[in-house]
């Protein structure tokens, strides 16, 4: 048999952007001369992909896109009977589109194909394999670039949401039923919406001062600081300010964000604040949405909306649909962000914004205000535009580290305020991605819990979790084996003294020796009733990541992101980052005993074989 040599092999290693985050990515794909190799990709000499190369219209192919990382090298290698060298490059020379290819050796075609027939190459039918295989790939990829180019536009794929935002606009007769809406409320709150500016493009600030005139609620106030800008275009703006509404405040030197919001808040009069950024737009509606909330819940202290993204050109994109008051995602990341408005009073009590928290003011704002209330409202629908440029964090959310930094001293300020013995970690996909989000740690001692495991591979699973638990406190592991399990949990329950009762189904096996410490230091936090965790099968595919009550055809309860594959991230990270949901998912569910107690254990009569769980949490939260 002739050795395979690197030449038989064809590589495509290009960049390549996901359009709906904008995470740079590494794309590689290609043809393997046969099944016996397997191709790993390589950062520095760390594996960061293992692929296996599936038989398609008669070559081995392979593909795969995997996050960009912080590394000097990228290499592909081809392993199988003996190992090759495909492709080693620093990363930074990786174009964007750039075809690689591992047939590509030095001395031109003519030396090439001289080489080719000394040695005689020209004949070894593996040679002729790999030929047709970069031919069929040359084929395909002018078939598929021709193809777009003959489809007439209407035909081309695009993001669903561009027909969304085409489908929507507000139109002449809505915007005067909306103000004729607007003048008989009741409640008619003035809103102060503070505009921090600093150097940004002239149209930029002008398209946003102009969202806010055009705003068909019309209480409000436009209160601007200006951080001591120099661009003369954007100076020469300011004198264009001419709606007795807006509110003007030229600093002298520069603060930067935070004492320049407060400055804004210097001329604020309103009964709520609102904030704006100098580059984003408001929904028309924006401000009517909000207070038509408020006219059934006028004791509201906070209220924030969905958003979506806007680019240079204002082509508006990746929508951000945001759940309902989620205090536990808040301690993830700052997934409240915008459009937020506040009571203003509250705003004042808590200290405005920390001078220092740059980067992530917003974030630390929000967790010191819903210190102080829950009286929250999520507005759901799109009235915030966030502009995404090469500078800004909507851009992208690695693009800046300080965000990182300020946003871990934020959460760390927030556990020491609320006296949560607990240290903060960045969960493996945030690492993987250089996004700024956050988990907590918990000590491996603590308050005495009972694993009570059952069902089916129950005492599989009771010895998984003795030899993969760092918390010390588990003291007992209980077997059961019936028909009725939510009976016999309650049953063997009553029999146990520990102060927290943990339920695992059998088949579910701790894949973190933390998994448990993690689980109870949540309950640290005020509210919490019961906590579970992320499950996975074998393969990495997401079983359940909470549960959502009428999801199952409308009428059933359900398991959210079911079917995620291990390579995939959830929308907005809900399945891998801590949040709140309806029920904790299924398998795994962690409560204190006075709770379940207090409660009388699972409803056995009603749901003896299942959704017992999905019950109990629906009563803890009632």
């Amino acid at each position: 048999m002739e050795a395979v040599q690197p030449s038989d092999f064809v590589l495509d290693v290009e960049r390549i952007v996901e359009p709906y985050t904008g995470l740079p990515l590494l794309g590689v794909g290609g043809y393997a001369p046969s099944a016996d190799w397997t191709i790993e990709v390589r950062y520095d000499h760390e594996t960061a992909a293992v692929l296996t190369p599936r038989l398609d219209n008669g070559c081995f192919h392979f593909s795969t896109q995997l996050p960009l990382e912080l590394a000097e090298r990228v290499r592909v290698v081809a392993v199988g009977p003996c190992e090759h060298v495909l492709f080693d490059r620093p990363l930074s020379e990786v174009g964007q589109r750039a075809n690689e290819s591992a047939a590509t050796v030095p001395g031109g075609i003519v030396a090439r194909a001289v080489r080719s027939v000394t040695t005689g190459e020209i004949l070894s039918p593996s040679r002729w394999l790999a030929r047709f295989g970069r031919a069929w790939e040359l084929r395909r990829k002018i078939a598929h670039k021709l193809g777009y180019k003959l489809l007439a536009r209407r035909f081309r794929p695009r993001p669903a949401y561009d027909g969304f935002v085409e489908r929507t606009p507000i139109s002449a007769a809505e915007t005067q039923r909306q103000i004729a809406e607007s003048a008989r409320f009741r409640y008619r709150p003035k809103v102060s919406i503070l505009m921090p500016v600093y150097n940004v493009r002239a149209e930029w600030f002008r398209e946003a001062v102009a969202s806010v005139v055009a705003q068909v609620y019309d209480n409000w106030e436009l209160c601007i600081a200006d951080d001591a800008s120099t661009k003369p275009e954007l100076i020469a703006e300011f004198a264009r300010l001419t709606d007795p509404r807006i509110k003007l405040t030229r600093r002298p030197t520069t603060g930067h964000i935070c004492a320049a919001t407060n400055t804004a808040a210097d001329t604020a009069t309103g009964d709520y604040i609102a904030l704006l950024d100098h580059d984003d737009t408001l929904a028309a509606d924006a401000l009517l949405e909000i207070v038509r909330v408020l006219q059934g819940h006028p004791e509201t202290d906070l209220l924030y909306s969905d958003e979506d993204k806007i680019d240079a050109v204002g082509r508006r994109y990746d929508p951000q649909f945001k759940p309902d008051w989620s205090p536990e995602l808040l301690l993830s990341y700052n997934y409240v962000n915008h459009f937020t408005v506040i009571r203003r009073r509250l705003f004042e009590s808590v200290g405005r914004y920390r001078v220092g928290y740059e980067g992530s003011q917003d974030h630390d704002l929000l967790l010191r205000i819903t210190e102080k209330t829950d009286r929250i409202q999520h507005v759901a629908q799109v009235l915030y535009h966030w502009r995404a440029h090469a500078e800004s964090t909507a851009h992208r959310a690695t693009q800046k580290t300080i965000v990182h930094t300020a946003g871990r001293r934020a959460i760390e300020d927030a556990l020491m305020r609320r006296n949560i013995a607990a240290t903060l970690f960045v969960p493996p996909f945030a690492e993987k991605l250089g996004l700024p989000v956050l988990a907590l740690e918990g000590a491996n001692a603590g308050p005495t819990v009972a694993v009570i495991v059952y069902g089916n591979h129950a005492g599989a699973t009771a010895r998984a979790v003795k030899a993969n638990t760092a918390y010390r406190n588990a003291t007992t592991y209980l077997v059961l084996e019936e028909a009725y399990p939510a009976d016999a949990l309650n049953r063997m329950a009553a029999s146990r003294t520990e102060e927290f009762l943990l339920f695992l189904q059998g088949g579910t096996e701790p894949h973190d020796p933390r998994w448990l410490s993690r689980l109870v230091a949540h309950f640290q936090i005020a509210g919490v009733g019961a906590a579970g965790g992320l499950i996975r099968d074998p393969h990495g595919t997401v079983i359940s990541a909470g549960t959502v009550l009428g999801q199952h055809d409308g009428t059933a309860p359900d398991d959210a992101c079911r079917g995620l594959t291990a390579e995939q991230i959830s929308y907005y990270f809900y399945a891998e980052v801590t949040r709140n949901t309806s029920a904790v998912g299924q398998g795994c569910l962690l409560t204190s005993r006075a709770a379940f107690e207090q409660l009388g254990g699972f409803d056995a009569d009603r749901f003896g074989q299942t959704l017992f769980d999905v019950d109990y949490c629906t009563r803890l939260r009632g």
